[in-house]
């Protein structure tokens, strides 16, 4: 599966709802890294923002609460990859 725009909050909902009810074996999303944000650590790598990123902006927030309650956000998570 491929996702573009997964920021959003119909994008984080479209990713919540696939984790929780498909099987799936990878979720590739798009995600632009906005290394403007992170210029005061220039040893930050393109992949640890768009890491940091998928946790901040993505699966930090309220729409994954049933899958953390459940315990499956930190399994699933495994099978996002972010692409910047």
């Amino acid at each position: 599966v491929f996702i573009t725009g997964a920021t959003s909050f119909i994008g984080r909902v479209l990713l919540e709802k696939i984790l929780r009810t498909l099987d799936v074996s990878k979720v590739y999303l798009l995600i632009r890294p906005r290394r403007r944000s992170y210029m005061a650590d220039d040893v930050i790598s393109p992949s640890q923002i768009l890491q940091t990123r998928l946790r901040q902006e993505i699966l930090d927030t309220p729409v994954f609460n049933v899958l953390r309650d459940q315990s499956n956000l930190e399994t699933l998570s495994e099978k996002i990859v972010p692409i910047g």
